[in-house]
């Protein structure tokens, strides 16, 4: 795991040095990006789903959640965590969803409880 670009490709998203946990939690970096996550109320919680900016389309999108829920293989469901300016993020969730939308907005953040198991 390279920590300078981890960090550095969140600091380029406008997060706050309070808002980066990639060193507390789970974190697994593939040729399309990198995730984080750990284990809140049970299930997995994204903290970081960060797709390069070179390479950042549908199909490499596709391919690192791919990798994400192989490796919260044996949760039914997740947890993901949108903030209000990551619109992208957002309708990703609702792909994912298949239209469902969030379960709760907390001071403009959007919560989705998003199904990984087959």
């Amino acid at each position: 795991m390279n920590k300078d670009y981890i960090y550095n490709a969140l600091k380029s998203e406008g997060l706050a040095d309070d808002q980066i946990t990639f060193e507390k939690d789970r974190t697994v970096q593939t040729d399309e990006g990198f995730f984080s996550w750990r284990v809140e109320h049970g299930y997995p919680y994204i903290t970081h789903f960060y797709v390069d900016k070179n390479k950042r389309n549908h199909r490499s999108a596709l391919a690192l959640w791919k990798a994400f829920k192989r490796d919260v293989e044996g949760h039914d469901f997740i947890i993901a965590e949108v903030l209000p300016e990551k619109e992208y993020l957002n309708r990703f969730c609702l792909f994912l969803t298949q239209g469902r939308p969030h379960y709760a907005e907390v001071e403009g953040r959007k919560y989705y409880f998003i199904r990984v198991a087959k």
